[in-house]
Formats: C-alpha cells, structure tokens, sequence
C-alpha cells in the first residue's frame, strides 16, 4: 500500500487520498478518500455493481457526454499524447492490433481529411454507415472465405475525379476487384462483382 498518512495530515496537504492501515468494515486495508472517508476499494466495486446493473443507461450517458463535450476531449487527447507520447503509442499499437478494421478505417478518414473529401455536412449518418460496412465486410469474408474492403465508387483520389468520404459514396466488394481497380471510377453493378470471385 501507500505511506500512513493520517485523514487530518491528508487535509492540511491537500490530497484526495489518505491510508492508515486499518481495515474497513468489509475488511478492505486500502486507502480512503478524504472527502467523505470511505474505502476506495468498496467505492469502486459499488460504482461498478451500479455500472452492471445500468449499463445501457450509463453507456447512453456516455455518449451524449462525448457529444456535448467532443471539442474539450480532443484539446484534452492531444495534450496527454504530447505529454505521454510512449504510453499513446502503446495504446495505439493495442488498439490497432485488437482492431485492425476499425484502425483501417481511422487511417481512410485521416486520409480524406488530408484529400480535402469530407464536406462539411459529413455527420452521425457517415459514421453509422461506415461502422454498417466494417460489420457487413467482416461478416462476407467470414461467410465466403474471402476478403472483403469497403471501397469508394467515385475515388478519393483520381485523374478524372474525386469523390466525397461519404455514406453514398461506398459500399463492399471482394478485396481483390477493389485492389485491381485502383483508382479508376469502375461503376460496378450491385451484383456485377459476383462472376468475378
């Protein structure tokens, strides 16, 4: 554990935290918080049972939180990866090996942000399109033992055009016409992908 340091001594330091070494009623030797003196051993198992119990509520709360403060978290994100470029980097890594689809799909929209592809009124509907493909591409190459990719009909990045990273600008067909089509504006058919497998 930590150093004793008594409740009144936690004060006058200005800690949030304080530990004598005695036991809670639950029998918990853990620190206390100096605000209201509880354990915080049983505080994160009660914040936890509660999270259980509301999960959908709290998940809700969540993201409306996000929403409402998105710009705050952003200034905040980039700050601790400046200030903590090893851990973010490790965390990356994490993420990006846990989630290769999704991390693909961060990399594209980084991408078109750079092409100058998102418009302006790129929104909620986008995202829930592109999360809809991740999840259809994955399930056609579980299903067919091929790999699929999400590919923009009119290309990000072309001689002839360029289109927008959008809903109606995607859709999924098999990794390999994707990959010959480069960046040729082929306006393949819903099912004229299929003689092609």
């Amino acid at each position: 554990m930590g150093e004793f340091i008594s409740l009144t001594e936690a004060r006058a330091r200005g800690l949030p935290r304080y530990f004598t070494g005695k036991p809670c009623k639950h029998g918990h030797i853990s620190e206390r918080f100096v605000g209201d003196t509880h354990c915080v051993t049983c505080k994160l198992a009660r914040n936890k049972k509660f999270y259980e119990n509301n999960r959908e509520q709290q998940q809700a709360s969540q993201r409306d939180y996000n929403r409402r403060n998105s710009e705050k978290r952003a200034i905040a994100s980039v700050k601790y990866r400046k200030a903590h470029p090893e851990v973010s980097a490790a965390a990356s890594r994490r993420y990006r090996a846990k989630n290769p689809h999704f991390a693909k799909y961060t990399r594209d929209l980084s991408r078109a942000r750079g092409l100058g592809c998102i418009p302006k009124w790129f929104g909620e509907l986008d995202e829930l399109a592109f999360t809809e493909a991740i999840d259809l591409f994955k399930r056609r190459t579980k299903m067919t033992g091929i790999a699929w990719e999400i590919d923009h009909i009119v290309p990000m990045k072309s001689k002839w055009v360029c289109g927008f990273h959008t809903w109606f600008n995607i859709r999924v067909i098999p990794q390999k016409i994707n990959r010959s089509k480069h960046n040729r504006p082929e306006l393949l058919g819903p099912l004229d992908w299929i003689p092609l497998i």
